[in-house]
């Protein structure tokens, strides 16, 4: 029984882990608004 449980534990784990990344891929340029310069741009 208690196999199941940690079977569980590393599936949700590992679930929760791709939704955190997939919200960030979706939502990182609205909670970081500052544009990023490319390093061989120049400013003006």
């Amino acid at each position: 029984m208690a196999y199941i449980f940690e079977v569980g534990w590393a599936f949700f784990a590992a679930w929760g882990m791709v939704l955190l990344a997939m919200s960030v891929v979706a939502f990182g340029r609205d909670l970081n608004p500052l544009p990023k310069r490319n390093p061989g741009e120049k400013r003006h």
